[in-house]
């Protein structure tokens, strides 16, 4: 079982009386208030979430701070960019609470990592659950985005549509 764990700041218990006269009494004006905020929805939820995890079995040799994808049969395992199977990243290994239990962090920040140079765009690397600033350039390997490098440890999780690199 997959669950999905969501992080999100205290809500105000203010009524939100719209345009139309409805009234919601608790989300809206949180919401609302958000949104005026930041400019609009596509920020909104950005906003809202500090992080978005999701739980469930892992292979036994995937590590903490580890990029992974999902394999056919649910488990989480390391991804790496030399094949379009193993390049779908949903996210790093945030916790393993277990020798196959872990978290997976599939936006937000996650401070796992050390080397990296902040400012940089990183990329899956074909090493396998590896990361890097440099994406893969040979025939075959699979360019897949991960995220940004906010300090030298601190990455902001960003997926990104992935394509595969033709000779």
């Amino acid at each position: 079982m997959v669950r999905v764990l969501v992080t999100l700041p205290s809500i105000p218990k203010q009524p939100l009386i719209l345009p139309d006269g409805h009234v919601d009494p608790v989300w809206g004006r949180f919401f609302y208030d958000l949104w005026k905020r930041t400019g609009g929805a596509n920020d909104l939820i950005d906003s809202i979430t500090k992080a978005v995890e999701i739980e469930g079995s892992c292979d036994t040799a995937v590590n903490v701070g580890e990029a992974v994808y999902v394999r056919p049969d649910g488990i989480f395992d390391k991804a790496d960019a030399s094949d379009i199977s193993t390049a779908k990243v949903i996210g790093f290994v945030s916790e393993k609470s277990g020798t196959t239990a872990c978290t997976v962090r599939i936006s937000g920040e996650i401070e796992t990592f050390s080397g990296l140079t902040s400012g940089d765009y990183y990329f899956l690397s074909t090493t396998e659950g590896a990361i890097d600033n440099s994406a893969p350039v040979a025939a075959g390997e699979v360019v897949t985005g991960v995220g940004k490098a906010v300090s030298s440890s601190k990455l902001i999780v960003e997926l990104q549509n992935m394509y595969t690199i033709r000779s």
